[in-house]
């Protein structure tokens, strides 16, 4: 079967998106402080912005309209909600942290046609509210492709609505817009260089922005479901013993007491999220180099088939050395040999895997499990090189 060209973006469908949702959620949830420099450049060009919420993929559409509409690399999970709509805005669908020869062509064909093609080249929303690793690999697929790099880097995106939340935090996001790239600098800068110029535009840390300007957050929900991340207590190293009430993050089994102000600051072992994140991958990587930890654990699985999620029932997850396996009641397994990830997509309570069907969902008793599973999985990726 021929393979088709992927469909470009419509911008009738994007002017009624703007006109009817856009205009409103950014008016009434988060103002967008940005300089209208977007609009100004022209397309073809591949645009990398870092994801720290859905709120940036509006914004970029937003930052766009009237003179383009760009195509989004989207992982197939995002087609199970809103698939036919994403698929008239032109989404170029991908595996999460792969890149495939199909992959490139799509990205090329729409380059070729004069539109700009937007990648989230961390491949999944921030943890911390900080820049998750970029591999070197967005480097080399913009060398292959010989176009101009524009960066948006966002600020106060994720205090908008951390991924942890549903909770959205009404405030500004800055967006920041580089050229990071043009097309001569493309030919003759090598791929290290490249790979650092998007790292640098790139990186933010959205609580340090918080307190560098005093942005105040005024809520009494600022932890909830921070358990989501934060699966160690620093004052017990009880595991999956927190919970994030209110303004506070508590632990069942010590009592242990963090407290999170209107600046982002917290009061206890650490000062930030972040802090305590980095802290997390510390004690997992010191473990890891005495003796690779093995993990069993029970858990439920859904398959994505075509645009639907099918429940495969109760299973089995191990991790073993960086391998990963999910063995289901009904006899379907799902194999991951060591090395295949370098970072996993999750959320509080899922695990998300990739699979020739499109995905496959990983549910555990526990919030917290899959930000252990998830920091695991790279600092043994990290080790391993």
């Amino acid at each position: 079967m021929k393979k088709t060209k992927p469909r470009l973006a419509s911008k009738a469908l994007m002017g009624m998106v703007m006109t009817f949702y856009g205009k409103r959620y950014f008016r009434k949830n988060l103002k967008l402080i940005e300089d209208g420099s977007l609009r100004k450049i022209k397309p073809p060009y591949v645009l990398l912005a870092n994801h720290a919420s859905f709120a940036d993929v509006g914004a970029i559409a937003r930052m766009l309209y009237p003179k383009t509409a760009g195509s989004y690399v989207s992982s197939p999970i995002q087609r199970t909600h809103y698939g036919n709509i994403l698929n008239l805005m032109g989404i170029i669908p991908k595996q999460q942290f792969q890149v495939t020869p199909s992959l490139v062509k799509d990205i090329k064909s729409v380059l070729d046609r004069g539109r700009p093609v937007i990648i989230y080249p961390e491949g999944k929303l921030s943890v911390d509210g900080t820049l998750n690793e970029i591999k070197v690999n967005t480097a080399k697929l913009i060398k292959m492709l010989k176009v101009p790099i524009v960066t948006v880097r966002f600020d106060g995106n994720y205090l908008h609505q951390p991924r942890w939340t549903k909770t959205r935090r009404k405030l500004a996001m800055k967006a920041t817009v580089s050229v990071a790239v043009d097309a001569e600098q493309v030919k003759t800068m090598s791929v290290e260089e490249i790979h650092s110029k998007i790292v640098q535009n790139l990186t933010y840390d959205d609580y340090k922005y918080q307190r560098d300007n005093q942005i105040v957050i005024k809520s009494d929900k600022l932890t909830n479901g921070i358990e989501g991340i934060f699966f160690r207590c620093p004052t017990c190293n009880g595991e999956f013993t927190l919970a994030g009430k209110g303004n506070e993050i508590v632990c069942s089994r010590c009592g242990g007491k963090h407290v999170m102000d209107e600046y982002g600051v917290l009061h206890g072992h650490f000062e930030s999220v972040p802090q305590w994140n980095k802290w997390q991958h510390r004690q997992i990587a010191d473990e890891i180099r005495q003796e690779v930890p093995y993990l069993k654990l029970d858990c439920i699985v859904e398959q994505m088939v075509g645009n639907k999620w099918h429940n495969l029932g109760d299973a089995t997850f191990e991790w073993n050395g960086g391998a990963i396996t999910v063995t289901c009641a009904n006899g379907k397994v799902f194999s991951y040999p060591s090395g295949m990830f370098y970072t996993t997509s999750y959320n509080n309570n899922y695990l998300n895997l990739p699979d020739v069907n499109g995905a496959v969902h990983v549910g555990f008793g526990k919030v917290g499990v899959p930000a252990k599973i998830n920091v695991l999985v790279e600092e043994y990726a990290r080790m391993e090189g």
